[in-house]
């Protein structure tokens, strides 16, 4: 069996960036937008959430390599993944272009690792 590469990139906290980015928003922003800060602050975390997940999942199905349990593993780690980049362009999409180039600024490094992990485990399912 292969040993599994595992990248390891120095990231700042989920926390860190969502504080970054709504600093951002709050200073081009006036109070009457209250409610658009605490939205953007409820899909901040929900990505955080989908990253992590993804995460955990591409880990689970890397540890499982070589064992009956990895199709599944691998399946859900896919799918995950998948989710949360799929949320990630969507939230692109909606968010004002000063908006979204400050969270392509944030979140945009954790995404591309996201993939290279994914193609990684991709390789080793291919194996």
């Amino acid at each position: 069996m292969r040993a599994a590469l595992r990248l390891n990139v120095s990231m700042p906290s989920s926390a860190t960036l969502i504080g970054r980015y709504l600093g951002y928003i709050t200073a081009h922003t006036t109070r009457g937008y209250a409610n658009v800060l605490a939205e953007r602050r409820k899909e901040l975390e929900k990505l955080a959430a989908l990253f992590s997940e993804a995460r955990d999942e591409i880990e689970n199905a890397r540890e499982s390599a070589g064992t009956t349990y990895f199709n599944e593993d691998f399946a859900e780690a896919k799918s995950c993944a998948t989710n949360a980049l799929d949320y990630y362009n969507q939230l692109l999409k909606e968010l004002q272009p000063e908006e979204a180039i400050k969270l392509k600024e944030e979140q945009n490094p954790k995404m591309e690792q996201l993939k290279m992990e994914l193609s990684m485990l991709e390789e080793l399912a291919a194996d």
